[in-house]
């Protein structure tokens, strides 16, 4: 399970009502199934075309409610009875600038009283807001347990020994990143980074690496320790894993945190490691441990 937070189990009660605020990407479906499976009526608040489109099939209850109509998405969620509340999937802090003039009143409210719009800003007065209308906003791990491996080599292909020494390296480069909230994502090769994370994501990171280093790097991806987990917890997918055989180059390594970070499309993922000669390890702890 997730460290540091708690089994849904122990949070949600079996008459509760859950809201989900949806952005794009796979995690608003992985967790809306999932709260259907253990009995729970999903609201679901689309805050784009595509995350409406992606939910219709599965969500008890459907609307579409653009970024920044905070007011309309609590009556909503008021008028469904929901409790308890869930914000997933992708919303790029543009989208919000880009439609200042959909904003309704209770958005301008507190924009107008925030020092910044950063991600981290927004996201804690939208949880402050949430939570002094009495929602309960739930960690985005909350149902989604499932998509935390354990500690393990995930693929067939298991790291060398110099590889293990990378890795255990990249990690703590990775994570001093994350605390300084530069990034998350570093690629390593022989004890030195060849490429670290900042504007471009986890997937050009990786990209960039390549292109300074023609193959045989590793790649560590961890979670920031003082991260609001109601609004985001790091992720890696299919497309991280394509991201490493970018131009048919093989022989590299993923390597997470067991706990901290989710993955997506698990089956496709250790196939695809299989089929491209790519190492995909969890590790709990010094790298030395899993070996």
């Amino acid at each position: 399970m997730p460290k540091n937070s708690a089994s849904s189990k122990s949070i949600i009660a079996p008459d509760t009502v859950l809201g989900i605020v949806a952005g794009d990407g796979h995690l608003p479906v992985a967790l809306v199934r999932a709260a259907k499976e253990q009995g729970t009526k999903t609201v679901v608040l689309a805050l784009s075309d595509n995350a409406h489109a992606a939910m219709k099939p599965h969500a008890d209850t459907l609307f579409e409610c653009a970024v920044g109509q905070l007011g309309r998405a609590q009556k909503l969620l008021k008028q469904e009875k929901v409790s308890s509340v869930q914000f997933v999937g992708t919303v790029p802090a543009m989208n919000l600038l880009f439609n200042m003039h959909k904003l309704d009143s209770a958005a301008l409210n507190i924009i107008t009283k925030l020092p910044n719009l950063n991600h981290a800003t927004l996201q804690s007065a939208l949880g402050d807001f949430m939570e002094s209308n009495g929602f309960q906003v739930l960690e985005q791990s909350t149902f989604l347990d499932h998509l935390f491996p354990q500690s393990s080599v995930l693929s067939k292909r298991i790291p060398t020994d110099s590889e293990y020494l990378d890795i255990a390296f990249g990690l703590g480069e990775a994570q001093q990143l994350a605390e300084n909230n530069e990034g998350q994502t570093v690629v390593v090769r022989d004890g030195k980074v060849i490429s670290q994370d900042g504007v471009n994501g986890t997937d050009q990171t990786i990209r960039l690496g390549l292109r300074k280093q023609a193959g045989g790097v590793v790649v560590c991806k961890v979670a920031r320790s003082q991260q609001d987990r109601r609004f985001y917890i790091p992720s890696v997918g299919l497309g991280t894993l394509k991201a490493l055989t970018a131009g048919g180059r093989c022989g590299n390594v993923l390597a997470i945190r067991a706990g901290e970070t989710m993955v997506l499309e698990l089956d496709a993922m250790i196939d695809y490691c299989d089929r491209h000669d790519l190492s995909f390890v969890a590790m709990d702890g010094a790298a030395s441990e899993a070996n």
